[in-house]
């Protein structure tokens, strides 16, 4: 990072007793009420995404002061604190963050996960970018697609140096499942979000990532009149036709740009297009593909010091209905199903101890039921009912790599 430099501050301007830091990066002042560590990390984000916010928008911000300001806060009450403090008004109850064009400064507060969290951070940031690139003076009324397009670069891949916007992450959220979904079990949702101006984030994030996947120019030029004040309807079908005949195409479109795990218990994110990291305090979790996966696979860089135990998700139907195999660093293997009320050992086996090696896992499923490869052992076949297979692990922190399917 260029030119950075931290101080820690005594939070006066804050109607409470705080220690706040301040990390000031080549494009961003960011004053924070955590860490020296997780500030650094979220400065690093911001200046990450700042030449993708370029691209996608083609400017910058052209400002009279040199960088862009945003706040964050570990509690709602501390984030409304402040906004009262700079005599803004608190806006929705349901919102984790605002930008306000009216003193160019964007205020977030903690999300319930990591990723969430940083998810709103690159929400609220893009959101500022957009206006100062663009001289947005007033809120635009469209607000699906205001919104829309910040979800849309807010879903992210972060492995602690590179950042990519605007892809499909795992997440309980889940957009293009909850997009899908939307379609078909809501009456005529594109209607009511184009046309009558309903909110939807996860159908608005989807509409505008097809948008600009598929029809890039043409969405440029949609996006240009609805900032300069036009209505949707009109500038929708003007740019991509009547909606009967983009619904269907959308439709299609959409079902095969769903996530590709799903994060059933957080807390879970891909930091890559073949990694993923998940962490578990105490307690099992798991990530799982569609039932259609018959075969998964991965690699876990290993550390004798790493805690807990990694394994993978034989079959899961439900949060009370799932089978686990989980390992730890001393080659013990378990086997457990998951019912209402309680866990049951189905298999306990020895099996030879990592050694500081990677741990190589695939698990898969055929006429026979479910084998387990663990580096050169095999073990099965074990008999479950059908569902999907994923990874797994237990009171730990891992990285899974080399993370495939089919």
């Amino acid at each position: 990072m260029k030119s950075s430099r931290l101080t820690l501050i005594l939070a006066l301007l804050f109607p409470f007793k705080a220690i706040a830091t301040e990390v000031s990066s080549e494009h961003y002042h960011l004053h924070s009420e955590s860490t020296i560590a997780e500030t650094e990390e979220m400065s690093r984000v911001l200046e990450a995404a700042r030449p993708q916010f370029e691209k996608h928008f083609n400017k910058s911000p052209k400002l009279r002061r040199d960088k862009l300001a945003l706040y964050f806060f570990n509690t709602k009450e501390a984030w409304e604190a402040k906004i009262r403090a700079d005599d803004l008004e608190i806006p929705d109850s349901t919102a984790g963050g605002y930008y306000f064009h009216t003193n160019k400064t964007a205020y977030l507060f903690r999300q319930p996960t990591r990723y969430y969290t940083r998810c709103l951070l690159i929400h609220e940031a893009a959101h500022q970018f957009h206006y100062l690139a663009r001289g947005i003076k007033e809120e635009i009324p469209t607000s699906w697609y205001m919104e829309g397009l910040v979800e849309h670069l807010s879903l992210h891949h972060w492995n602690g140096k590179n950042l990519a916007l605007g892809t499909l992450p795992v997440s309980l959220k889940d957009y293009a499942g909850a997009a899908l979904r939307a379609l078909e079990t809501t009456p005529r949702p594109l209607v009511a979000m184009i046309e009558n101006g309903q909110q939807n984030r996860a159908l608005g994030a989807m509409v505008i990532r097809y948008m600009i996947m598929k029809q890039p120019k043409k969405f440029e030029r949609f996006a240009k009149a609805i900032e300069k004040g036009e209505a949707s309807e009109k500038a929708f079908r003007r740019y991509f036709g009547k909606l009967a005949t983009f619904t269907p195409l959308f439709v299609t479109w959409l079902e095969s740009h769903q996530e590709p795990l799903k994060g059933r218990f957080d807390e879970w994110e891909r930091t890559g297009s073949t990694t993923l990291l998940g962490r578990a305090d105490k307690v099992i979790t798991l990530a799982t593909f569609s039932e259609s996966v018959t075969l998964a696979q991965c690699r876990i860089p290993n550390s004798n010091e790493q805690p807990g135990r990694v394994g993978l998700t034989l079959n899961y139907q439900a949060q009370e209905d799932f089978t686990v195999a989980l390992l730890d660093q001393k080659g013990r293997l378990e086997i457990l199903t998951r019912t209402t009320g309680g866990w049951k050992t189905v298999d306990r086996q020895q099996l030879p101890s990592p050694n500081g090696k990677d741990i190589k896992l695939a698990v898969k499923r055929d006429d026979d039921g479910i084998l387990l490869l663990i580096n050169e052992e095999r073990l099965g076949p074990y008999t479950f009912p059908s569902g999907s297979l994923g990874l797994a692990l237990d009171s730990c922190e891992i990285h899974f790599e080399d993370v495939s399917w089919k």
